[in-house]
C-alpha cells in the first residue's frame, strides 16, 4: 500500500527526513511514492516526555530482535537519546551498516567501543545478545520486542523474558506475530501471550490487534 506525498511531507514535519532508508532486508511498512517503504513503528503512550529531569523514560533496551535497525532508527526519530540493541552478531554487522548510514548525526558505539570514551554519552549502543549476562539490574526504563521472541525456540525466549525482568525498570512493549506459525527449529512459534505466563513478573497493561500488520498484536506489560 502507497501513501500520498502530502502524508510523508506531514510526517516529515514532525519526524523529520522519513526517506532516508536504505534497501535492506526486513522492511515492513508503507509504500510512498519515492524510494523503499518507510517502516511505521507505533509506540502509544510511549513518545518522549518530557520532565524536569530531562525525559520521562530515560533510556530503552531493546532487548531482542533489533533486526536491521529500523525501530532504533525510530525510537531515535521521536526523540529517545539511550537507545541499547541487543542481538545476533550478524544483524549486529547489518545494524551498524544501516543506522550508520541514516544517522550520520547519532552518537553510535559497537561492540568493542564498550571499554573507550565516550561509550556512556553514546546514543545508540549496539551489542550482541550474549552482553545481556553482564547488564546491571534495571539498567532500562523500557525492554522493546518486535519480530523477534516467538521466532526463536521456547527455551531461549523464555531466557530472554527473565533477562528483560532483570534488567528492565518499568515497562515491557511487544509487537510479534501470533498466528502460530511453524518454529524453524520445531513446534510452533508460541504467541508472546502465551510465553509471559510462566512470569509473574510481568502484568498485561494494555493489548490490541497491531494494524500494520495483520496477524500481530501489540502489547505493553508492567515489570513489577
Amino acid at each position: 500500500m502507497a501513501v500520498s506525498l502530502s502524508v510523508v511531507s506531514a510526517a516529515e514535519q514532525t519526524l523529520g527526513n522519513t526517506q532516508q532508508f536504505l534497501s535492506t532486508v526486513g522492511q515492513i511498512g508503507l509504500g510512498i511514492p519515492q524510494g523503499p517503504p518507510a517502516q511505521v513503528v507505533n509506540l502509544p503512550g510511549f513518545q518522549p516526555q518530557q520532565s524536569s529531569q530531562g525525559g520521562f523514560f530515560s533510556s530503552i533496551g531493546q532487548a531482542i530482535g533489533g533486526g536491521f535497525g529500523g525501530l532504533a532508527y525510530w525510537l531515535y526519530k521521536i526523540g529517545f537519546r539511550d537507545i541499547t540493541v541487543y542481538d545476533s552478531p550478524q544483524m549486529n554487522i547489518i545494524q551498524e551498516y544501516y543506522l550508520s548510514k541514516t544517522l550520520p548525526e547519532a552518537k553510535i558505539c559497537f561492540y568493542g567501543d564498550h571499554d573507550k570514551s565516550g561509550w556512556e554519552s553514546s546514543e545508540i549502543k549496539i551489542l550482541p545478545y550474549w552482553c545481556l549476562d553482564k547488564t546491571p539490574k534495571k539498567s532500562y526504563d523500557i525492554a522493546v520486542s518486535q519480530d523477534s521472541l516467538p521466532e526463536i525456540p521456547t527455551i531461549i525466549a523464555k531466557y530472554y523474558l527473565k533477562k528483560i525482568i532483570h534488567t528492565t525498570k518499568k515497562y515491557f512493549y511487544s509487537i510479534n506475530q501470533e498466528v502460530q506459525a511453524p518454529n524453524y527449529q520445531s513446534g510452533i512459534q508460541e504467541p508472546v501471550h502465551k510465553l509471559v505466563k510462566d512470569f509473574e513478573e510481568l502484568k498485561l497493561l494494555f493489548r490490541s490487534p497491531f494494524w500494520f500488520r495483520p496477524g500481530y498484536a501489540q502489547e505493553i506489560y508492567n515489570i513489577i
